[in-house]
């Protein structure tokens, strides 16, 4: 899954609970927020260099 460069702002948890395996996050998101993508299958994860915050929880339950 990729994160467009025009998302500059998800919810918390928006994404938990899904089958995600890959993620590429634009980067106009600052934030990565609180549970976001917990309880997926995360194997490949591209976080930008400019990534400011990453929230409690974020990426909990991965195999990552």
């Amino acid at each position: 899954m990729r994160i467009s460069e025009n998302v500059a702002l998800i919810e918390d948890g928006a994404f938990m609970y899904n089958t995600l395996e890959n993620l590429r996050i634009g980067a106009n998101l600052f934030t990565i927020p609180r549970s976001a993508f917990c309880h997926n299958n995360l194997t490949n994860l591209v976080l930008p260099e400019n990534t400011q915050k990453i929230q409690s929880d974020a990426f909990s339950d991965n195999p990552i």
